[in-house]
């Protein structure tokens, strides 16, 4: 018996979803209309071109970096709904027992429960 309310949890899902993809649209969108800029357009000083080139490109480093994060969120999102789809959402996908309800309510798209997820950091962290 599911300790969660499908409908609930598939619109929180949903929700997430349509809210990651527009992020990446826009992040990527904003990085796609950076010109490049003319040397020859501007006659304020190396220094300010500098900067400013300096500015664009740390700002099209960090959204390409929050993108990718976005992507990968994305794809734990749409893994819930298919786990939702295929009858296993709620399960850890090491042990197969139960993730507390109180964690899938703060994070919809765990896989793993509270065990688990503890184990997994520490190994990583080991590395």
């Amino acid at each position: 018996m599911a300790q969660y309310d499908e409908a609930t949890v598939r619109e929180q899902l949903l929700a997430e979803r349509e809210r990651l993809q527009h992020d990446i649209y826009e992040l990527t969108e904003g990085e796609l209309s950076v010109q490049p800029m003319d040397p020859f357009s501007d006659a304020g000083g190396l220094k300010s071109e500098q900067a400013d080139d300096a500015d664009s490109v740390f700002e099209a480093e960090r959204n390409r970096a929050v993108a990718n994060n976005a992507q990968i969120l994305l794809a734990q999102v749409q893994a819930a709904l298919d786990r939702l789809d295929n009858g296993t959402y709620g399960k850890c996908v090491i042990c197969g027992k139960d993730i507390n309800p109180k964690r899938l309510e703060a994070l919809p798209w765990a896989t793993l429960c509270l065990e688990d997820q503890a184990r997994n950091e520490a190994n990583l962290a080991r590395y």
